[in-house]
């Protein structure tokens, strides 16, 4: 049976199709498994994985009758495979390309890298599921170490993506009028071709000390942390390139009370002018940075209360690139206990292909870590001390 994906799924889709097909949408998650554990006990946790999250056998493609993206369940067992003495190994299959055009969308590797330590990666693709499905997936794992859990039947999912899609129609028109007047102001470099090259990544960490201090003058501002990692991605984005305006930041439509599994995603465009000229040698100063938050903070908050718009309608409202920077931002450890102590989950994984030009993830716990990903050949070679320049911003404001 042929279900209907959500728009954001399908724009996901479409972009994979457009480049050829791309690991930019590959998205890894590694599970260490420590302790007396054999990789048979490892193959077969990851087959009851496989049995209990049907999302996980998701394909998707074209419906030659109505021309939309659909999807739909396939029975067929997915690929898991094993390699001895390797954990580089696991990075080469988190890069392998899915065949996306109505083939597997998800995949194991196990790799046994010593007497006591195996390491398991589930490479899903990015139109079937999103970074809460990460965390999900981590701890039915752990459950599958030691039983059989009972599946999850698919129609919650389904009936989740039909509620979700209909949010998306009613944006359409609803935030339509919204949408075209914010993004006819908007300015920036025009597109690109869409490039599949390699990616430069960088991690950082703001340690715990200096989290609580920014949770606290975010709290004291009256505005949310988010608000305070935009602005300061912003200001130092502008630093390094006065003509970016924009940057696109990751939005979730999931309902509260949602499926874990799937993916409900949007995009959308916060646009901010620069409240003020760069400190030295391009450096952005703390207090430009909370300018820029007290001009902007409110617009940007109508702005996410207009989410669902989908984001590719968005894109033919304007010549201006509104995804050349792409923010996420996560309220989770990137490196994730699952219940289970022989079990742990790394979730801060870098995409094998930069999705954008520019992308920076965040993942707020006790610290925040976040990583730096670009296309080297769309970037100064300035951007390379990015990552420093926001911790330097966040850790004096």
């Amino acid at each position: 049976m042929l279900d209907a994906t959500t728009l954001g799924q399908a724009g996901i889709w479409y972009a994979d199709q457009k480049v050829g097909g791309t690991s930019a949408f590959n998205v890894s998650t590694v599970l260490t498994v420590s302790g007396d554990v054999s990789v048979e006990d490892v193959r077969r946790a990851c087959r009851r994985l496989a049995r209990a999250v049907p999302e996980l056998r998701l394909r998707l493609g074209l419906d030659e009758w109505t021309g939309e993206v659909v999807q739909w369940l396939c029975p067929e067992p997915l690929e898991l495979r094993v390699q001895s003495h390797s954990a580089a190994w696991l990075d080469a299959e988190a890069a392998r390309l899915f065949e996306t055009d109505g083939g597997a969308l998800a995949r194991f590797a196990v790799a046994s890298v010593s007497p006591d330590r195996i390491l398991v990666g589930i490479t899903v693709h990015h139109a079937i599921l999103d970074g809460a499905a990460q965390i999900d997936l981590a701890h039915r794992f752990a459950a599958c170490m030691t039983q059989e859990p009972a599946p999850r039947p698919i129609d919650g999912y389904l009936s989740l993506t039909a509620a979700v899609r209909a949010a998306e129609e009613h944006a359409r028109t609803d935030h339509l009028p919204y949408w075209r007047e914010r993004v006819a102001t908007m300015t920036g470099p025009a597109p690109r071709p869409l490039s599949s090259e390699d990616g430069v990544t960088r991690r950082y960490v703001l340690h715990e000390p200096s989290v609580g201090r920014l949770e606290a003058r975010a709290a004291e501002l009256g505005t949310r942390v988010f608000h305070l990692l935009a602005a300061a991605v912003h200001r130092c984005v502008h630093a390094l390139d006065p003509e970016q305006h924009v940057i696109a930041a990751a939005t979730s439509l999931r309902p509260p009370t949602g499926e874990p599994s799937g993916c409900f995603l949007n995009q959308i465009p916060l646009t901010a002018e620069p409240a003020g000229r760069a400190g030295p040698a391009g450096r952005a100063e703390p207090a430009e940075l909370l300018a820029l938050l007290r001009l902007n903070s409110a617009r940007w908050t109508a702005d996410l209360r207009h989410r669902a718009f989908p984001f590719l309608d968005l894109a033919q409202l304007t010549k201006v690139t509104l995804d050349r920077v792409l923010v996420s931002y996560r309220r989770t450890p990137a490196r994730l206990p699952t219940g289970d102590p022989r079990v742990t989950a790394e979730l801060l994984r870098p995409y094998p292909r930069p999705k954008a030009d520019l992308g920076i993830r965040f993942f707020h716990d006790r610290t925040l870590e976040y990583e730096v990903q670009w296309r080297p050949s769309a970037w100064p070679r300035a951007v390379e001390g990015l990552g420093d320049d926001l911790a330097r911003c966040l850790e004096e404001v």
